[in-house]
């Protein structure tokens, strides 16, 4: 296992690690981290987070707050990239985002966002997508801490702007009370945890509602409120994203491509990708 470990001053409890590894069969059980990021390259592992079960296929990340305990499990070959950012790091980086988003320059106290137990889809999310295969790069350099280290720090801050942006989505819920907003938030995150991770197949209403512990015309009401569509225009925008970022990569045309990320066939994959991006595939390729 290769692994970078830094330590960033006295009384830090975590310095940030990055282990950049291929394993078989591992477990590593019920570890009390701080903000993590476990990205699988290739393969599917389980991470259970405060006691949440997540099914993270390749191409997608699962994300841990800081102080929640974690366990890590690979049953088959996986290429995984897992990132612990320490504390004083997290704390630096929050507040520039946050100063960004205001368009000044104060750096008061700013809490870093809440953070959920949930799957991120990295091969949709530009920017996640891109510090990801930046820090890869920078790790196979013989002589690169410098840049490891800018490179992480890249990752953190695109990291918390996605989190950011995805606590900022409880405002659109309709619910008076804040407490009921979060709950509702926490609940609709577990449904499209689901839908990343079953994107290829894509699951029912029926087990949407059952993740998300509610109704299928409450879930259907409050995901539409959340995410601006309802769960099956979201499972299209997450499957054709994914099917963008693989057809950068090169290497793919799309009637092979289809399948891979839940089309039916390349022309169902052709009109998503138009009326998500406005191109066909091979536009957007070239």
């Amino acid at each position: 296992m290769a692994f970078l470990r830094e330590r960033l001053g006295a009384g830090v409890s975590w310095p940030t690690v990055i282990i950049r590894t291929r394993a078989e069969r591992e477990y590593r059980p019920d570890i009390a981290g701080p903000l993590s990021l476990f990205a699988n390259r290739r393969g599917t592992s389980t991470t259970t987070i405060d006691g949440r079960r997540l099914s993270t296929p390749a191409g997608c990340a699962a994300v841990s707050a800081a102080g929640a305990e974690f366990t890590l499990a690979y049953e088959a070959p996986v290429d995984v990239l897992n990132v612990y950012f320490a504390g004083d790091w997290v704390a630096d980086v929050a507040s520039s985002v946050a100063a960004a988003r205001r368009d000044d320059l104060e750096r008061d106290e700013v809490p870093t966002p809440e953070v959920l137990p949930r799957l991120v889809a990295t091969l949709a999310e530009g920017d996640l997508e891109a510090e990801l295969r930046a820090l890869e790069a920078a790790l196979a350099e013989a002589d690169s801490r410098l840049t490891v280290e800018e490179r992480t720090l890249e990752l953190l801050a695109a990291l918390l702007r996605a989190e950011t942006r995805e606590a900022t989505l409880m405002g659109r819920l309709s619910a008076k009370k804040a407490c009921t907003r979060r709950e509702l938030r926490r609940r609709l995150q577990r449904a499209e945890d689901l839908l990343i991770a079953e994107l290829a197949r894509g699951p029912s209403l029926d087990e949407l509602a059952r993740a998300a512990a509610m109704s299928k015309y409450h879930l259907l009401r409050a995901f539409r409120e959340l995410r601006g569509v309802t769960p099956s225009r979201r499972l299209a925008q997450l499957r054709v994203r994914r099917a963008a970022s693989l057809l950068a990569r090169g290497g793919r045309s799309a009637e092979a491509l289809a399948p891979v990320v839940g089309f039916s066939d390349a022309r169902a994959l052709r009109r998503a990708f138009r009326r998500e991006l406005g191109v066909g595939p091979g536009a957007y390729r070239a």
